[in-house]
């Protein structure tokens, strides 16, 4: 079964340089916005309409970095709302800066840590805030009044959802790097323990063989003592192939050296070989065809066998 990675996300499969065309469409928008806003009904474009287009473009450059360095050019759009204010702007004729604003707010909620988002989030509100209420008392309105008092939730509640949005990406994206390193650990945990079942199989497995073979000897030391060195010898041979399991089970558990790929059902034949050696019947059975024997590190092809 084929399983297709999962397909990146939507920005990620832009051709590259699509987010420097996408920026430099957004400088030009607010850029475009700005100069409309600043321009009055009575007034044309020669000389002052200029004069304000070039504004107009000196306010919307920073916003050509607001991917990189957010918190930056979120200070700057602050600073410019500042100095429109004290150049006599209203704050309608700034609102585009307010919005752009609200947007590095939400991109600060998800680039950056919590606190840089709560701390952006909070000096957005109070300067913009701090704006609105200076245009309604240069022109003699009262703030609490219904319509007014709406305009201010209003504005809060922008910088507000913009922060919320922002920090919902953040969380959602490491809740997501979170659950990919959970599975990681426990696939390393899994396979842990199944190599050290295989390790116990094959420790339990081969001092039984030594067992067998050691009371063989025994039995036959007095009376056949050429049978009972081939029986030694065959001890021999099998505590050194466990000794090499052993060596290389050990290595994959460590992560300190590839396993022995010798090692496992290959050397079966040879097993049997050294145990019937030693006087002891055995009795193999296969189920399935013969496949070449994996690494221990990989499970191997199915295969029972039978000791009498």
């Amino acid at each position: 079964m084929h399983h297709e990675p999962p397909r990146p996300p939507l920005l990620q499969r832009l051709p590259p340089g699509t987010s420097a065309v996408l920026t430099a469409c957004a400088v030009v928008i607010f850029a475009v916005t700005q100069y409309v806003m600043l321009l009055d009904e009575d007034e044309d474009v020669h000389p002052e309409g200029m004069a304000l287009a070039g504004v107009a473009v000196a306010m919307a450059l920073p916003l050509g970095w607001a991917r990189r360095r957010p918190a930056p050019v979120l200070v700057v759009m602050l600073g410019e709302v500042a100095a429109a204010m004290a150049a006599g702007a209203s704050a309608e004729q700034i609102w585009p800066v307010f919005l752009a604003a609200d947007i590095l707010v939400g991109l600060i909620a998800v680039t950056r840590t919590h606190r840089a988002g709560v701390t952006a989030a909070g000096v957005t509100l109070a300067v913009q805030e701090a704006a609105w209420h200076l245009d309604l008392w240069r022109n003699g309105y009262r703030a609490l009044a219904p319509g007014f008092l709406a305009l201010t939730i209003l504005l809060a509640a922008f910088v507000v959802l913009a922060w919320l949005a922002g920090a919902a990406i953040r969380q959602r994206r490491e809740y997501g790097q979170a659950l990919r390193a959970h599975a990681a650990a426990q696939a390393v945990t899994a396979e842990r323990l199944r190599i050290s079942r295989e390790l116990h199989d094959m420790v339990a497995h081969s001092i039984g063989v030594i067992a067998i073979q050691a009371g063989a000897g025994r039995r036959v030391i007095d009376a056949h003592p050429a049978q009972a060195r081939d029986v030694l010898d065959a001890i021999e041979t099998t505590s050194r192939e466990t000794l090499k399991g052993l060596r290389s089970m050990v290595g994959v558990l460590r992560r300190s050296e590839a396993p022995d790929p010798r090692v496992g059902l290959a050397s079966l034949d040879r097993l049997m070989a050294t145990t019937t050696a030693a006087g002891v019947h055995v009795d193999l059975r296969w189920q399935g065809s013969a496949v070449r024997c994996p690494p221990p590190s990989t499970s191997p092809p199915s295969a029972s066998s039978r000791r009498r």
